[in-house]
């Protein structure tokens, strides 16, 4: 058994899952990938929120292309803001939009440990770009940010820029260049 890797929780029942983490050697467990469609939006936040609040080594967090209530975004956000251990957080075609980005950004104002936040294609938009922005600017930890995929137009992009002014510690800011298409 790797400790650094958790591939082999890929073919464990829910229960079983639940079962390991429980155990001693959970503490050893550095990445958390949930591969898409493995487990519903409730499993899901069952595990967040048995995350939440223990002491872990869980650096990397994956949920990418999972069915993600909002309930289950709120879980996270809440488990974000005390974490001190996890630096990448990868939440990619999870359905997030800007109301997502908005409780995401609330949780990342009071953490700076995590370094690198993925958000690509999520439906996020000028507002979610704005939320994301106002987070930047209390931030200290994150150094790469991706909004690869997102439609955050001319106002989205110009409320980052406008965080990068004072943001000394985001190192990557990645989108596309359709994301500063001009709104209808």
């Amino acid at each position: 058994f790797d400790h650094q890797s958790t591939s082999f929780l890929r073919h464990l029942s829910f229960e079983s899952v639940i079962q390991f983490l429980k155990e001693k050697n959970f503490c050893q467990v550095e990445i958390i990938s949930i591969e898409p469609g493995a487990f519903g939006a409730n499993q899901i936040s069952d595990i967040i929120r048995f995350l939440d609040g223990r002491k872990t080594s869980v650096k990397e967090l994956v949920l990418s292309e999972n069915r993600l209530s909002e309930d289950t975004v709120k879980l996270v956000a809440k488990a974000l803001r005390g974490d001190r251990q996890l630096t990448s957080l990868k939440l990619n075609s999870i359905q997030l939009g800007d109301r997502g980005c908005g409780v995401l950004g609330a949780a990342l104002t009071a953490n700076s440990h995590l370094s690198q936040l993925t958000l690509a294609v999520n439906n996020i938009g000028p507002e979610g770009g704005a939320a994301l922005a106002g987070a930047l600017l209390r931030n200290t930890g994150l150094r790469t940010l991706d909004l690869t995929g997102n439609a955050l137009g001319v106002e989205g992009v110009k409320f980052l820029a406008k965080a990068l002014q004072s943001n000394t510690t985001l190192t990557a800011l990645k989108f596309d260049e359709d994301a500063c298409a001009a709104e209808d």
